[in-house]
């Protein structure tokens, strides 16, 4: 995992241009940061959260990616971040569990697009750093990006470097 540096709430927020719940509002992304951080809270986001946070793009190749991100679509569905994403893609690949209808659905739409051209690379993602006194502390909980890198896997072109927001809470004096 490598540091890029410090990014701002508004870069984070960008990461929710092609989310569902966001498309579901509206297909005009806002020009203007503010619209943009009121139509994510309308989407029902965690923007609170977000400007809780200190945040900072990372790099993850793949191995560190599938290893230390934890996935929020588990199985059963209450118990989320119980997994890494390396784990739930193998489960996928292995048996006849799925997440909820509409989040595959929205998996499915995207699979033809990453099989015809693969993308060298991924607009960022985000996630939250868990730190010392959480269950998986050192690894970080995968807020977006489930739908592009479960498509990206199941079209056999999982992205070799992940660009990655991680906020974390900020350092007191």
């Amino acid at each position: 995992m490598r540091e890029i540096g410090p990014a701002s709430v508004n870069q984070v927020i960008q990461a929710y241009e092609g989310d569902s719940k966001v498309l579901e509002l509206t297909s005009q992304w806002p020009n203007l940061p503010f619209m943009r951080l009121v139509l994510v809270r309308i989407a029902q986001r965690p923007v609170d959260q977000i400007l809780q946070l200190a945040w900072k793009l990372y790099e993850l190749d793949k191995d560190d990616f599938l290893k230390k991100v934890y996935a929020v679509w588990c199985d059963p569905p209450h118990c989320i971040f119980t997994w890494t994403f390396g784990e739930m893609l193998d489960r996928l690949d292995a048996t006849t569990w799925r997440p909820d209808p509409e989040k595959w659905k929205n998996v499915q739409v995207q699979i033809p697009d990453w099989k015809k051209t693969p993308l060298p690379e991924l607009t960022p993602v985000m996630g939250y750093y868990q730190g010392p006194g959480t269950i998986h502390p050192g690894c970080i909980n995968l807020e977006d990006g489930h739908t592009r890198l479960t498509a990206a896997h199941l079209a056999g072109s999982f992205p070799r470097v992940i660009r990655m927001y991680i906020g974390e809470p900020p350092v007191r004096a």
